[in-house]
């Protein structure tokens, strides 16, 4: 019995001081903290305080710190969807830089003249006294419209979703129509606060995403 216990003081000693050891003298890894770079894992320097590999969405304070294409806002970027960016300068070739993220450029100027979103009367049809206006923040109250201008000779099936750009999930769906020319589709803005998008779709392909918000 006496060994026993001596065998399990022994073990439980090797390894409080394997544990020990390896916080003392373990290399620090991806994005963790560094004073300089021999305290980070092998292939890794020492930037910004940050051990950083170079790749995409590692630390760095200039281009030379990664093995990408840009540095933008000291991370290092190739400029594809959902990387930092200032500007359009700082993504891939027919990318745009929209709030600092680069995206796809929309396919809608093939089809349409136009896709806007607008803010109105609820539960009131366009007129004098209630004229749309383009608008990116609504109020629960608010109506909404989705004004399109298609191009000449452009027609087909359309539909488009209200969505949490988060969770993706879906708040709303209006009913597919026919878009042809100029024309609105009016729905009540969403009743709780918070960052929204509209994905429009038109013959089933994805051609633009909106943002606003509800406040």
């Amino acid at each position: 019995m006496k060994n026993i216990f001596q065998f399990a003081l022994i073990l439980i000693i090797v390894v409080l001081v394997v544990f020990i050891g390896w916080i003392v003298f373990r290399k620090a890894g991806e994005g963790e903290d560094c004073e300089y770079t021999g305290a980070c894992a092998s292939g890794l320097s020492c930037i910004n305080s940050k051990c950083s590999s170079g790749k995409s969405g590692s630390y760095c304070s200039k281009i030379e710190d990664c093995k990408t294409v840009f540095c933008t806002n000291n991370l290092c970027s190739d400029g594809k969807v959902g990387e930092p960016c200032n500007t359009y300068k700082d993504c891939e070739k027919d990318y745009l830089c929209e709030k600092s993220v680069c995206k796809p450029e929309p396919t809608w100027p093939k089809y349409f003249k136009k896709i806007e979103l607008q803010k109105m009367i609820a539960n009131t049809p366009p007129g004098p006294d209630n004229v749309p206006f383009n608008a990116a923040s609504f109020k629960k109250t608010d109506g909404m419209n989705l004004n399109i201008q298609t191009k000449t000779g452009v027609e087909g099936e359309m539909y488009f979703e209200v969505v949490n750009p988060i969770s993706g999930l879906v708040i709303f769906t209006y009913p597919k129509f026919t878009a042809s020319g100029l024309l609105g589709r009016g729905f009540p803005a969403p009743q709780f606060p918070g960052s929204y998008q509209i994905k429009v779709y038109f013959k089933s392909e994805l051609v633009n995403e909106i943002d606003f918000t509800v406040k």
